[in-house]
């Protein structure tokens, strides 16, 4: 198998992974012939399968057959963001979503063209959604937590719509809340102090965005007050 998170197999089999691996399932590739190899490029999208007697099988939306399929998602703040694998453990959201909006990133197998303009979440409350104009394939869902914390929440939209004509009654994704959890370990304890205080008068970068807790754009003192102030916090499982 030549990247991409697919496979390909005895009778035109195609087992697609959304999850790096850890979990696999079938979809149907329009052939019975054995597959041999499967490339995809950089955007996870566009690939070609090749097998037995010729066969040569190509997809532009990651092998979605007739249907549209969310595909990756990401809590987005400040143009830094955590990934929430759709599958296993959730990803832990570890600034604060309480005063300031954080930014759900639901990206699709197709371009969407409409959404419903109401959504929900278990714990906080999902506020405007919208289509990424730089990019359709993105829906932006604003969330605040409204105090929740140390929970694992899921967030859903409705009515989502895509380009070729199909739809999707509703996508949700998961992700843990736990304020100052900047190892992403499930607890707030002294790891995430120190690791937090280690970088303060840092400029806010790709490596420590996570201690960022106001996300001001940069790692001081308040981020490390709060982190000590949540020190002994976990998420409930």
């Amino acid at each position: 198998v030549a990247g991409g998170g697919g496979g390909g197999g005895r009778g035109g089999v195609i087992r697609k992974s959304v999850d790096m691996g850890v979990s696999c399932r079938a979809q149907a590739s329009g052939t019975f012939a054995d597959l041999v190899e499967v490339g995809f490029a950089s955007d996870g999208r566009t690939g070609v399968a090749v097998g037995q007697s010729g066969t040569i099988v190509r997809t532009s939306n990651g092998g979605v057959v007739g249907g549209l399929e969310l595909i990756s998602a990401a809590s987005e703040k400040r143009g830094f963001a955590i990934d929430l694998p759709l599958h296993g453990a959730p990803g832990i959201e570890s600034r604060l979503a309480s005063e300031n909006y954080l930014t759900l990133v639901f990206t699709f197998s197709d371009p969407v063209t409409s959404v419903a303009a109401i959504g929900e979440a278990t714990c906080g409350r999902i506020g405007a959604i919208r289509i990424d104009p730089q990019d359709a394939h993105r829906v932006l869902a604003s969330y605040l937590s409204n105090g929740c914390n140390g929970v694992v929440v899921a967030c859903t939209i409705h009515d989502i719509a895509g380009s070729e004509g199909q739809t999707l009654s509703e996508a949700t994704v998961t992700m843990g809340l736990l304020l100052g959890d900047v190892t992403a370990d499930g607890v707030v304890d002294d790891a995430d102090y120190q690791a937090t205080k280690l970088d303060v008068g840092e400029i806010t970068d790709n490596s420590n965005f996570r201690e960022d807790l106001n996300a001001d754009g940069r790692i001081d003192r308040n981020d490390a007050r709060l982190v000590r102030r949540k020190s002994g916090s976990a998420l409930l499982p």
